[in-house]
């Protein structure tokens, strides 16, 4: 069990050890590619994640979910090779996007049903959120050694850092290999489409479990946030060499109480608190100068982490043994539909006017989350 959760988070943290994080909308932008295409080519990337997420879950399900993991990082490293031929061709950095759309749904759903299907033929599935942490904040770690080593490689050439991005894709593909089959014979025993029924079902028949993919599309919107954050850095006027350590301060600081959500678990007011928190810190960096608003945004991603670990959990808890990646999976389809919907309406607003009037939309879309947590709180 201790090999297979070493391997597990060996796999998740090189995933993400990726140098161009900080960069790549810089970089489009520096290509020449405007505000509001960069925010349509992300809206591009949510779409064919959505368009990818069911189909590769119930794949999952029916096939194999070590395998699928081990394909994605793969698939993923395939981005960046065409992103360094791209140039000024938008059409190529949008291709780009759909390879890491379908190595992003090769994974959701299924690590998370890996782990907890793991966790449970040990009798340990009370461990799920307390691995999913450990796995978050390593992982958390290295996006912050990639945000602050690849804004210094950035510095010196753009293009190296989609380079040397590809290596920890290749070793995060043979740490996924050497992870266990974990099979479930009643998943093989079914049809591929019989997953993707199950899982419609689940949500039809499960209010509980709508109610909790619903608060967690609210904390998914600072997900989509985080894609402006560069832009907002530019607009601060702060050198580039320093986004990349405000990148790695947020990931750093973040991944620490991700790795602690475990004991708030079970605690209802963190759904209400944490958020109200974020709220009051979103609308005071619209008053701060420079150094006062990046302050506050950092404190509204170390705040808002932990969520996403209890609120996962939560949903791993409320699924029955069966087709567990195709439904988890479902949460990362309206989490992408989300996006879609929500990305470019943030770029018109950063667009439009000042980048602060964005962080205000998201303190208002916080009101409606606590809002609707209270409403449903018998079934949190």
């Amino acid at each position: 069990m201790k090999k297979m959760i070493t391997n597990y988070i060996l796999t998740s943290c090189l995933y993400d050890l990726i140098f161009a994080y900080p960069i790549y909308n810089a970089y489009f932008k520096l290509q020449g590619v405007s505000i509001s295409k960069i925010s349509f080519l992300l809206s591009f990337w949510a779409l064919s994640a959505m368009l990818f997420e069911i189909p590769s879950g119930a794949l999952a399900d029916k096939w194999n979910h070590r395998k699928m993991i081990v394909v994605s990082p793969l698939i993923k490293s395939i981005t960046f090779i065409i992103w360094i031929f791209a140039g000024t061709n938008i059409y190529l950095y949008g291709l780009g996007f759909m390879f890491w759309a379908l190595a992003s749904t090769f994974r959701s759903g299924t690590k998370e049903a890996f782990l907890f299907n793991a966790l449970s033929q040990n009798k340990e599935q009370h461990l799920y959120e307390k691995v999913l942490g450990q796995a978050k904040f390593y992982k958390q770690i290295a996006i912050g050694i990639s945000m602050i080593t690849g804004g210094f490689i950035a510095y010196y050439k753009m293009e190296y850092v989609f380079y040397l991005s590809i290596i920890p894709l290749l070793l995060s593909a043979y740490f996924a290999y050497l992870l266990p089959d974990i099979i479930s014979h009643e998943d093989r025993d079914l049809h591929y489409f019989q997953h993707i029924k199950n899982a419609y079902h689940a949500l039809i028949h499960n209010k509980k479990l709508r109610v909790i993919i619903s608060i967690s599309l609210f904390i998914s919107l600072f997900m989509d946030l985080e894609e402006f954050d560069q832009l907002y850095f530019q607009f601060l006027e702060i050198p580039l060499w320093t986004f990349g350590i405000v990148a790695f301060l947020i990931s750093l600081l973040s991944s620490f109480s991700m790795a602690q959500a475990y004991r708030l678990k079970d605690k209802k007011w963190t759904l209400y608190l944490l958020p109200f928190v974020a709220f009051f810190l979103l609308f005071s960096m619209n008053i701060l100068p420079a150094i006062g608003a990046i302050i506050c945004l950092v404190l509204v991603y170390i705040i808002v982490a932990p969520l996403s670990v209890i609120l996962e959990g939560k949903i791993q808890h409320t699924i029955d043994n069966t087709s567990r990646a195709t439904v988890t999976s479902l949460q990362g389809l309206f989490i992408n539909l989300l996006g879609v919907l929500i990305t470019p309406v943030f770029g018109l607003i950063s667009q439009r006017f000042e980048m602060h009037a964005l962080y205000i939309t998201m303190a208002i879309l916080v009101i409606f989350q606590l809002l609707y947590t209270t409403y449903h709180r018998k079934f949190v």
